[in-house]
């Protein structure tokens, strides 16, 4: 039986014995050219060049403590999409021998593990002080790795994917107790994972933070309000060096890979989305929190929450929820974590 059967067997009872209504199913409004979500272009798994994707045997090295931070292990996993061996980071508690909770996190942008440990080792820490292990990686072309830059489509999900399922091998790591957390831009490399790879990813629940989610809120609308001062000028660059947020609205075949909003609708385990009221992008409109979860909702995740509003709750553009006040909203990714392994423990 599927943990999305599963999960929402248990919703079904939890809902009837409650008493709580249907689920509200507003549409989204239409008329926000920077909200409103593009056709999709990917729409069935037969599009989506899956791989046979298996666990590797790795030989984990524990090294040196990061400060206050648990004991630390590394590796080499290999994408299978690529062939190039991804350097991946293994954080647990100080004690006890596990197996533990373990998350594993997404990288905003294009940032790597070892920098995203280093921006956000406060977080780190309070997760790991909850007792959850936390997995940090460098994907193609980051960090302390070799290749392409991918910009979180498919070769780079085939590569979450390799780690998720190499990970999932530790002895450290409860392999029933594994959660997914992604980082702003990160929304596209896991919402395009757990999509894709439905049947097989290891993972009880994903969690968002503020991603940007349609090619509109990745531009700055098509370049018309770019967040990117120099946008014109970023297009005359080589592709190679172009950030995603640099590639034109046009190029359909690009963004069918890193279109977060066709990939959640497809999502089947429950989804947390988190959202500030100051983004962290610096954009007053966060409308795309809205296209996230209602994209969510309208799919086929059996749970979906925007912050600690109430469940598969759908929003309007026009009447928006009640946001994290200020800029702190990734001070709460800890609690969420703890929180969600608690409405959805092992299967």
């Amino acid at each position: 039986m599927s943990k999305k059967i599963i999960i929402s067997l248990t919703l079904l009872v939890s809902i009837i014995l409650s008493g709580c209504g249907t689920p509200a199913t507003d549409t989204p409004a239409t008329d926000t050219p920077d909200t409103t979500p593009p056709p999709a272009t990917v729409t069935t798994n037969e599009d989506w060049d899956l791989m046979d994707i298996k666990a590797q045997e790795v030989t984990w090295t524990e090294g040196k403590s990061t400060g206050a931070i648990g004991r630390f292990y590394t590796t080499k996993i290999e994408n299978p999409a690529t062939g190039i061996k991804i350097a991946t980071y293994l954080l647990t508690p100080k004690t006890g021998s596990g197996p533990f909770k373990t998350v594993v996190i997404i990288p905003g942008t294009t940032n790597s593990g070892i920098e995203t440990l280093s921006e956000q080792k406060e977080q780190i820490q309070n997760t790991i002080d909850k007792g959850i292990a936390v997995v940090l990686f460098d994907i193609d072309g980051r960090g302390n790795n070799e290749g392409t830059e991918n910009l979180n489509g498919f070769d780079a999900q085939d590569g979450l994917m390799a780690i998720s399922l190499t990970v999932a091998k530790n002895p450290l790591v409860n392999k029933d107790q594994m959660g997914l957390i992604s980082l702003s831009y990160g929304v596209a490399m896991g919402s395009g994972m757990v999509a894709r790879y439905a049947n097989t990813q290891p993972f009880l629940w994903y969690m968002d933070w503020e991603g940007p989610v349609d090619r509109y809120g990745i531009t700055g609308n098509c370049g018309e309000n770019a967040s990117t001062k120099n946008f014109k000028a970023q297009l005359k660059k080589s592709k190679s060096n172009l950030k995603a947020g640099d590639h034109l609205c046009s190029e359909d075949d690009f963004w069918s890979e890193r279109e977060a909003v066709t990939f959640l609708a497809k999502v089947e385990i429950p989804y947390q989305r988190i959202q500030g009221e100051i983004d962290h992008g610096g954009n007053p409109d966060n409308s795309k929190s809205i296209t996230a979860v209602n994209a969510a909702i309208n799919g086929i995740s059996p749970w979906v929450r925007l912050n600690s509003e109430e469940p598969n709750k759908t929003f309007d553009y026009d009447a928006p929820p009640t946001y994290i006040e200020g800029s702190t909203s990734i001070t709460k990714i800890p609690a969420y974590a703890a929180e969600l392994f608690e409405l959805f423990p092992s299967i």
